[in-house]
């Protein structure tokens, strides 16, 4: 026997769908229709979001980090790429993409490269030689009675 299609007639999640499409523009597959395992997913998804209306914001700012991230894209080592399955399946993967964890990360300019080496300096610095520690630069002891 033939499996029908599932139900996908228009409802309050279609949204969802326009919005993931028109966001997708690279690699990452648009979707046809929300089956009712999706339509699932998603409310659960809109219910941590905080309902409709601030789900509506939060997947339109998480749709477009996941179409500009190289990481969701594929790009690199790997060719897996995020799709709508994918986002909905679980409370960690929206969280996640809205926290910033699969943006690009932008390159250093060269006053934050010259300034992250500074720090990481003086706390090397301050861990060999600092309050406590009984090295110097020159290798003796502070005190007469250490040397």
């Amino acid at each position: 026997k033939k499996r029908g299609k599932p139900v996908s007639a228009p409802s309050e999640l279609s949204f969802v769908l326009d919005l993931w499409n028109s966001s997708m523009t690279g690699k990452i597959p648009k979707i046809r229709e929300l089956s009712p395992a999706r339509r699932d997913k998603v409310r659960l998804r809109i219910g941590e979001m905080g309902g409709v209306d601030k789900a509506r914001e939060t997947l339109a700012e998480c749709f477009k980090k996941i179409n500009v991230s190289d990481f969701c894209n594929g790009k690199g080592n790997t060719k897996w790429v995020a799709t709508f399955d994918w986002f909905f399946s679980n409370e960690k993967n929206w969280l996640k993409t809205l926290e910033g964890n699969y943006d690009n990360q932008k390159p250093q300019s060269r006053i934050e490269q010259y300034a992250d080496t500074t720090i990481r300096f003086h706390a090397l610095l301050n861990e060999l030689y600092g309050p406590g520690n009984e090295r110097t630069a020159d290798g003796l002891a502070d005190t007469p009675d250490e040397q």
